[in-house]
C-alpha cells in the first residue's frame, strides 16, 4: 500500500453531493479495518488535555464547495 500526504491546500474542496452521500452511508458500510482498537492500556495510559480558548479550528464547511 502506498501512503499519499497531502497538505490542507492541495485537498479540493468536497461537493454538497459528496458530504451528503457520506452522511446517508450506513454505519455498517464503513470499512474501520485498518484503525487499530483501543485497548485497556491505552486508556489507563491516557491522559487528559485541556483545551486552550485561544485556538481555534477552522469550522469543516470550510472545506466543503457550496
Amino acid at each position: 500500500m502506498t501512503i499519499v500526504r497531502k497538505g490542507l491546500e492541495e485537498i479540493e474542496p468536497m461537493s454538497q453531493e459528496r458530504a451528503e452521500a457520506i452522511r446517508q452511508l450506513p454505519d455498517e458500510e464503513i470499512d474501520l479495518s485498518d484503525i487499530f482498537e483501543l485497548d485497556e492500556t491505552f486508556f489507563k495510559q491516557a491522559k487528559q488535555v485541556r483545551r486552550i480558548e485561544e485556538f481555534s479550528v477552522a469550522p469543516m464547511t470550510k472545506y466543503f464547495s457550496t
